[in-house]
């Protein structure tokens, strides 16, 4: 499996993150802990895993999107239009807070 990194502007453009219509315009992030996006996202957990991205804290500050469900360090969910490739595994910068 490789390590595939990539900025947001190219994740946007590859994979089309899809918006939260239960939230403001423009919100791209489903909440595990809200009761409508959590219905949201275990059925796509079921059907459609390969569009599901995790939003994590990563160990330098940063937030990153990687794919697939996870736990541990999670912020948030992300839906895709386009699914990941389960022969690689991706890194996505998503914010930098010393830029």
């Amino acid at each position: 499996m490789s390590l595939i990194k990539l900025t947001y502007d190219e994740f946007e453009e590859q994979f089309k993150p899809v918006e939260n219509l239960d939230h403001d315009q423009g919100v791209y992030q489903f909440d595990a802990y809200d009761k409508n996006d959590l219905g949201f996202l275990q059925f796509m957990s079921d059907n459609h895993p390969t569009h599901i991205w995790t939003r994590i804290d990563g160990k330098d500050g940063c937030v990153y999107n990687i794919n697939g469900w996870h736990i541990v360090n999670r912020i948030d969910y992300v839906i895709t239009e386009v699914p990941w490739l389960d022969c690689h595994d991706y890194e996505i910068l998503d914010y930098m807070p010393y830029q």
